[in-house]
């Protein structure tokens, strides 16, 4: 009997050993399950505040062009391209987006960029600005001189053209675009596996020209 109950003790010691250690293992898949989950609720919080600070930046960026009138005489040493569109304006509309969207830092080594269109619908004329292409005005290429891998505007002209009033007799839009590209802060394995580093990030704003002078014939004539 005694050697029954002998038996039966060391038994038991070996089996509770071996229950603690699978409690270990898996409190230690749990805690590994929930890093990882922390991890990306942190890091989606992070990018989540960087889009809407961008977001805010290109809807101010496109109120402030909203003030002026692009095909305005230059004021300020600026010069005009061969639309009739001062350089300066575009300038400006960047730097109201790179201001707000601090502190944010743009980098156009990152191939971060701000892409400006304006369009002009009238007398039965829809036209782009800068006219040519639907590449837009790149802030990346003019500004910063990177000749090479700048953005182009990822709205065409169809598109912006549906949101326009036909029935108005001049009706003329500013479309200011922004292509951030978002370094992961924590820079987990784990997601670097599924998610790009950095992460592209793009955002749009579009809005009225409410200044523009009337544009005439083929949309706009520039002075000679």
């Amino acid at each position: 009997m005694y050697k029954m109950k002998k038996y039966t003790k060391r038994y038991s010691i070996k089996s509770n050993s071996g229950s603690k250690g699978q409690s270990f293992v898996e409190l230690s898949i749990v805690v590994l399950l929930l890093m990882l989950l922390v991890a990306g609720i942190a890091e989606f919080g992070v990018l989540l505040n960087r889009y809407l600070n961008l977001l805010d930046g290109v809807r101010e960026a496109a109120r402030y062009g909203a003030n002026y009138d692009p095909f305005a005489p230059c004021v300020s040493g600026g010069t005009l391209d061969a639309d009739g569109i001062c350089s300066e304006y575009y300038t400006n509309v960047a730097k109201e987006a790179v201001d707000v969207v601090s502190p944010i830092i743009l980098v156009p080594a990152s191939k971060d960029d701000i892409v400006a269109s304006v369009f002009v619908l009238a007398n039965n004329h829809f036209c782009r600005f800068p006219s040519g292409s639907e590449d837009g005005w790149s802030w990346r290429k003019n500004i910063q001189g990177f000749s090479v891998d700048n953005h182009t505007s990822v709205q065409s002209s169809a598109s912006i053209q549906a949101q326009m009033d036909p029935s108005a007799p001049d009706v003329s839009v500013l479309l200011v675009e922004i292509f951030y590209n978002y370094p992961q802060t924590l820079k987990a394995p784990f997601y670097e596996q599924f998610f790009p580093d950095p992460i592209p990030v793009y955002t749009y704003s579009v809005m009225p020209l409410k200044n523009v002078s009337p544009p005439h014939g083929d949309c706009y004539v520039p002075p000679p």
